[in-house]
């Protein structure tokens, strides 16, 4: 039974590593995809993906199709058509550009959604003006963006139609005489409006960014703080109540690199969470502590993650412990690489109490390229 469960997770794990590194379509929706979002280096062309499960289940052969996804860039490394097929239908999209490189149209559709086109329009300086989602239906909805700009070319304004609630939202934006945004006004069309208030130091580094509600209401709060080389140090993200207590708190501690080492999270003024980010000499991220409380308010290891590397920097292995689940678990992950630099091949392994599962997981990938 043990054996069962810990194939079951690791296929529910694996499904969620192999769908992040293939599609980012459901966080960017729209927005020009490049290479760099896809985690791949040099002049690819292509990608031709394909999720699996290999090995035995009840000691009988087994191989399992999670999904399959193909992805084309084209030769300025801008994503121009990707299309998946795993258990939920799959989906299909396509980008096309102008001659200057902007995103000018976005067609996606799926197993259980109907193909929706986005059509952006720019004016003669470049700047995106006008986005247009169409949405079919017995009559097609279409669901407009408007931006509007001043003579230093900051965006000033933006409204349109929220398709979730089919409310109109608004928000603008104030900028001071250098240029810095100091406050944007944010009228979602369904709540109360909110306004945030932008403040720098000398050296015109962001300090904190305040936002209120129309009572005057502290509601969130983020403040950074620099060295005196100007690098950052800390970044507390903070949120109140309405009695205006702090509810919730998070800091980030970042290295001179820029790089995050350490997260706490607050929960009522308590340590609630942990985050540890450790680096080699070469700036290259090694290991990852995560931290929780425990039912003895002791913050305890939840997962440690290693990494290692091969002579080119490329990550060759990840090792995760899970001492907390109630049984010794390790995820295993070994990545295998073409001459260019991109990982082809991915095996996840896991241990559980110390036994192999018999259900080894592996992501394979054909890629191509323009040269």
């Amino acid at each position: 039974m043990k054996i069962k469960v810990s194939i079951l997770m690791a296929m529910v794990l694996f499904l969620g590593i192999a769908c992040t590194q293939q599609s980012k379509r459901g966080a960017i929706m729209g927005d020009t995809l490049t290479l760099k979002d896809y985690e791949l280096v040099g002049d690819v062309k292509s990608v031709k993906e394909k999720s699996y499960g290999t090995g035995t289940i009840d000691g009988e052969p087994t191989n399992i199709l999670y999904n399959e996804a193909y992805s084309e860039f084209d030769e300025s490394g801008r994503l121009i058509y990707e299309k998946s097929d795993g258990e939920d239908g799959g989906y299909i999209a396509s980008y096309e550009y102008d001659a200057e490189g902007k995103l000018i149209k976005f067609v996606q559709s799926s197993a259980n959604e109907e193909e929706t086109v986005t059509l952006k329009t720019y004016d003669d300086q470049g700047r995106l003006i006008r986005s247009d989602l169409t949405i079919p239906d017995s009559v097609p909805i279409v669901l407009s963006d408007h931006y509007k700009y001043d003579q230093n070319n900051n965006l000033i304004e933006s409204t349109g139609m929220s398709e979730g609630s089919m409310g109109m939202y608004k928000t603008v934006n104030v900028y001071d005489e250098k240029n810095r945004l100091i406050e944007t006004l944010e009228d979602s069309g369904e709540d109360f409006p909110i306004k945030t208030i932008f403040a720098y130091n000398d050296i015109d580094s962001l300090v904190n960014a305040k936002t209120y509600i129309p009572s005057g209401l502290l509601l969130e709060e983020v403040i950074h703080s620099y060295d005196e080389k100007g690098c950052k140090v800390t970044t507390e993200h903070r949120s109140y109540d309405e009695q205006g207590n702090c509810s919730y708190a998070r800091v980030e501690h970042y290295d001179p690199s820029g790089a995050i080492t350490l997260q706490e999270d607050y929960s009522s003024e308590q340590l609630s969470y942990k985050l540890e980010k450790i680096y080699d000499a070469k700036g290259l991220l090694v290991e990852v502590v995560h931290y929780s409380l425990s039912d003895d308010n002791v913050m305890d290891v939840d997962s440690r993650t290693k990494y290692k590397y091969d002579d080119k920097g490329n990550s060759i292995e990840e090792v995760s412990d899970y001492p907390r689940q109630g049984n010794s678990q390790t995820l295993k992950r070994v990545y295998k690489y073409d001459r260019k630099g991109n990982w082809i091949r991915l095996e996840l392994t896991q241990i559980y109490d110390g036994e192999v599962t018999p259900l080894k997981n592996v992501t394979e990938r054909e890629i191509t390229y323009h040269n």
